[in-house]
């Protein structure tokens, strides 16, 4: 009882964030200029103790100390919901890369892409679209067994467009 009070406390959490996120305009979100970097680190201090607990590294490259204009603690959560979701899907013992690297946004503005890297088994390509979706799961049986609201990567998606940005994913089975 007290496993489903709290997996159903969390799936409400998520839904006032997403619905949160989706009222919020550009215009109306608190920005400040912050370093990439001091994302990242922050990032894999808060992702240490899940990462040890599967015997996993985090690994951070390429990172440049562009200030980018975000509310930190979004910016933050989104991170975190993307190294949590790669230490929950990538085998033990394996590494996570985070980078940070000078990019160009849509109208030829200058921006950061923050990258996070795993070794996990890779999705199948017809999973990629919907990988961003309000509970998607690609396999089903095994995200139940590993927790989770099935909401983590919908609100990464709503932060990041909340941000005029953009998240994506490239994968490759078996890669």
């Amino acid at each position: 009882v007290q496993r489903n009070a709290d997996r159903l406390g969390a799936i409400v959490d998520d839904m006032l964030a997403l619905t949160n996120l989706e009222r919020t305009s550009r215009k109306e979100l608190p920005v400040t200029p912050t370093p990439a970097s001091t994302l990242v680190h922050s990032v894999v201090a808060q992702a240490g103790p899940e990462v040890a607990q599967k015997v996993m590294t985090v690994e951070t490259a390429d990172l440049v100390d562009d200030a980018v204009m975000v509310n930190a603690r979004l910016a933050e959560q989104a991170l975190v919901n993307l190294v949590f979701n790669a230490v929950k899907y990538a085998p033990v013992g394996t590494a996570i890369t985070l980078r940070a690297a000078r990019d160009t946004l849509p109208g030829d503005r200058p921006g950061v892409r923050i990258e996070v890297i795993d070794e996990g088994p890779g999705i199948d390509p017809e999973h990629l679209p919907r990988l961003f979706e309000r509970f998607y799961r690609v396999d089903k049986a095994r995200s139940r067994q590993e927790g989770g609201t099935g909401l983590g990567l919908s609100i990464v998606k709503h932060i990041a467009r909340v941000h005029d940005g953009d998240v994506g994913v490239s994968s490759v089975i078996g890669v």
